[in-house]
């Protein structure tokens, strides 16, 4: 592999619109130098790169190799290494079992849980972590899976954990792996997951189809004030050109709706990693790189001289086609005083609930406005129209938007959201389930808008508020 450095933009780089003016590094004859030879058969593949601080505050840039037989693309040999300074040349650390249920792998950010920081790898989902380290990194024992897998399990033999009553034991576990897209669906096919119970729940925010996340990158962003994933689906309608666009209030989800933001016509576009540190306008604009090329793709005809090269795109949030639904949460107060309300109104320190539906939290063209007012008894009550200037409540504010109830055609991701009062009048809930068995409420006529459906359980959807994994 090969190395360079560059400028930042606004520090003597060029404008990543033009491009990036790489300085790499060479070997005596001036000819790019390998940067990670490690000995053994077969090309070496190096992923999960990050800087980490040293007890004697010397920052270093360690990641994670592989060797591949070339013969059937299968690994052989995995470990670490870092970067030494001075020759400029990656060296071997150690050897990693090839089989261990948690290893360093992909695109690595660092982010801080409780005054914690980790480093999180996106496989493409950031379900694997460990403390930012030196120390920890090296060392496979430190590494913690979010799995819903018993600990210990094996990855050929997984055991789900359940406690008493059935519900799955989500947590970060060490000694067990990750639940991958396709194991997730096998898990599904042969009866022992509900599709509900699932972890991921990736999806057209248009029709509904499942997207088999392959790789990708999560970043937070500063001007969508939530996690960004750039991600390629695997088996679309292309094999591996397709690319897509998510949010989601923490690392760990959820994540449900996405946006195809790429498509190729039968080439290969894979492993898109966002560059954060070229963002514009506050992460407005981003940027991301991916792998062009005619493999995998069946495409005989090879694009002359950009074959297996890398193409950057960059990418307006501010698009209205980006404004996707985010998750909506029921939370319950003090005194058991109920508020529906999108991640960016929970006091995440104080309060916790649960999904109930998504929705959106900015303005768009076919959109309504729902508010939230808060009556004398704390209780939220939901209501679709323009927040009004004077209201004997104590609060009213636009909490999301969503579709008139009205619409037609229904998409096929949104659902009706139903109202139910309390017989005495002081207690709203609100529900997607038309007939939800609720003694002493009796339901709305008609619905209150559309909105669109959880696709988990919601008594498992909670492990998800931001105070589970705090956000920026």
């Amino acid at each position: 592999m090969s190395g360079a450095t560059s400028q930042l933009p606004g520090n003597g780089g060029l404008d990543p619109e033009v491009g990036v003016n790489l300085t790499y590094f060479v070997d005596e004859r001036g000819f790019s130098k390998e940067m990670a030879r490690m000995p053994g058969e077969g090309p070496t593949w190096a992923d999960a790169f990050v800087v980490l601080r040293e007890p004697d505050g010397r920052e270093r840039m360690y990641g994670a190799y592989s060797k591949i037989r070339p013969e059937n693309m299968a690994t052989h040999e995995r470990g670490l290494m870092v970067l030494n300074d001075e020759t400029q040349q990656f060296e071997k650390l150690a050897l990693l079992p090839v089989d261990a249920p948690i290893q360093p792998a992909a695109h690595a950010f660092k982010h801080k849980v409780d005054g914690i920081e980790y480093v999180y790898f996106a496989t493409p989902f950031p379900l694997t972590r460990v403390r930012a380290t030196p120390e920890h990194y090296c060392r496979l024992s430190a590494y913690e899976a979010f799995t819903y897998l018993k600990p210990g399990s094996k990855r050929d033999e997984p055991k789900l954990d359940r406690a008493e009553d059935g519900a799955l034991r989500y947590g970060w576990k060490p000694n067990t792996p990750v639940v991958s897209p396709s194991e997730q669906d096998k898990l599904i096919k042969a009866g022992k997951l509900k599709p509900e119970e699932a972890l991921l729940h990736l999806q057209d925010v248009e029709t509904g189809k499942p997207i088999l996340a392959h790789a990708g990158s999560v970043y937070w962003n500063p001007y969508r004030q939530r996690w960004v994933m750039i991600v390629c689906e695997q088996f679309g309608t292309s094999v591996l050109g397709e690319t897509w666009f998510a949010e989601a209030d923490t690392p760990l989800g959820p994540w449900a709706y996405a946006r195809k933001v790429v498509t190729h016509d039968k080439y290969s576009f894979y492993n898109p990693k966002q560059h954060p540190m070229l963002s514009k306008q506050n992460g407005r604009i981003v940027f991301f790189e991916g792998t062009y090329t005619h493999t995998f793709s069946g495409n005989p005809d090879r694009t002359p001289r950009y074959d297996y090269n890398q193409i950057m795109y960059k990418l307006d949030l501010s698009d209205s086609r980006l404004n996707l639904p985010v998750p909506v949460y029921r939370i319950v107060g003090q005194g058991g005083s109920v508020k529906w309300a999108t991640a960016r109104q929970i006091d995440v320190q104080n309060e916790n609930g649960k999904v109930v539906f998504f929705a959106l939290n900015r303005p768009r063209e076919d959109a309504v406005p729902v508010y939230s007012e808060t009556a004398a008894n704390g209780w939220g009550i939901l209501k679709v129209g323009d927040s009004p200037q004077h209201s004997e409540a104590s609060v009213a504010v636009t909490v999301l938007y969503a579709l008139s109830a009205q619409t037609k055609p229904i998409p096929a991701t949104t659902v009706p959201l139903f109202e139910y009062v309390s017989e005495d009048g002081l207690r709203r809930e609100y529900s997607t389930n038309a007939v939800l068995p609720m003694l002493g409420f009796n339901r709305s006529k008609s619905p209150l808008c559309l909105v669109w459906r959880n696709p988990m359980a919601p008594n498992i959807s909670s492990r998800f508020l931001i105070s589970r994994d705090q956000s920026k």
